[in-house]
């Protein structure tokens, strides 16, 4: 059993930037990915196909990852092309590319699913439950980190007690003289 990518493959690809090593990690660990299969593979390149949820569209079409590996070479060095279809994704560090290489640094190499065309294609259409689940909407009041709404009106008023009334009086006939 040996793992496509090393550590150092990742921490390569990543290079400079921080943010999509923690987005990326956090994103594969929230099982966002939907599929990572061989596309193409021969005795010296490993072409990997990845579909990836939207983060600000669980049922849309998924963010596209194509990776290609040189399998003859060293750990750091076996990264020849990221590809992602997402705005980020130009730069080869978004955070969905990331996921797919922890994954494939994760996964040994039998367990790396050989999709159909069909399902890379439809996939997009079938997310797994917790996709769902994670993204369910929610009232903002339900939310942990939101403060309990107070009216501020008073719900009841008491009855004026000669007490009160009294005082009251006192208070405005001390306030006419300054006035």
């Amino acid at each position: 059993m040996s793992k496509l990518l090393s550590i150092l493959d990742i921490a390569k690809a990543a290079v400079g930037f921080s943010r999509p090593l923690k987005k990326g990690e956090e994103y594969y660990e929230r099982g966002m990915l939907l599929v990572v299969g061989i596309k193409a593979k021969t005795d010296e390149k490993l072409a990997i196909q990845a579909l990836a949820a939207k983060t600000s569209g669980v049922m849309d079409k998924p963010h596209e990852i194509e990776v290609v590996l040189n399998l003859g070479m060293e750990a750091g060095d076996k990264v020849e092309k990221l590809q992602c279809s997402c705005k980020a994704g130009q730069s080869e560090k978004c955070k969905h590319v990331i996921a797919t290489l922890i994954h494939l640094n994760r996964t040994d190499e039998e367990d790396v699913e050989d999709p159909t065309c069909m399902d890379l294609e439809q996939q997009w259409g079938v997310l797994k439950p917790q996709h769902v689940q994670n993204f369910k909407p929610r009232r903002t009041q339900d939310l942990c980190h939101v403060a309990e709404r107070k009216t501020p009106f008073v719900q009841s008023v008491p009855p004026v007690t000669p007490e009160m009334r009294a005082k009251w009086k006192n208070i405005l006939i001390r306030c006419k003289s300054h006035s």
